[in-house]
């Protein structure tokens, strides 16, 4: 009995571990910026984040990022995103930090929901990672007005 409880203690203080979170990388001096390459979205900071595309065989006339929720990975918009193309809507749909074949799975990506964070915020990595997402999956798509509706296009976030 006397196990049972020091073993539930034992429990219950590790409740108490600080987590750890990812911190952005530190890019090098020849760092290019982002950018999309195959199977992979380089972000802000360099880190290879997975990515997952589905273009249509035509030009979209919108762009989706998606963005997967909770201990999911980009593969997420698998049954969506092939209608989505049919209908000529390109998706980019990349790992999050700590997810899929993002670096450092499993851990933490940090307080990735504030969007009131500024450009290259230490604190807010995957939230600059959408911001960069966003830009870099506009710039693929270019002809694709960045506010626009069905028949005039669209440019947008899901997930």
């Amino acid at each position: 009995m006397k196990r049972l409880v020091v073993l539930a203690l034992a429990a219950l203080l590790s409740a108490c571990a600080q987590m750890t979170v990812q911190k952005p990388l530190t890019p090098t001096p020849s760092f290019a910026g982002p950018r999309l390459e195959e199977g992979r979205f380089v972000s802000f900071d360099g880190a290879r984040l997975g990515l997952t595309t589905w273009t249509p065989a035509g030009e979209p006339w919108a762009v989706i990022v998606g963005v997967h929720g909770m201990d999911d990975y980009a593969n997420a918009f698998h049954l969506a995103a092939p209608y989505w193309a049919s209908q000529s809507i390109a998706t980019y749909a990349y790992d999050q930090r700590g997810f899929g074949a993002a670096p450092e799975h499993g851990r933490a990506p940090g307080p990735a929901d504030r969007d009131d964070l500024p450009g290259a915020a230490p604190a807010g990595a995957g939230s600059v990672d959408r911001r960069v997402m966003v830009g870099r999956g506009r710039a693929a798509q270019a002809h694709v007005p960045a506010d626009c509706r069905r028949g005039q296009g669209a440019v947008g976030e899901a997930g």
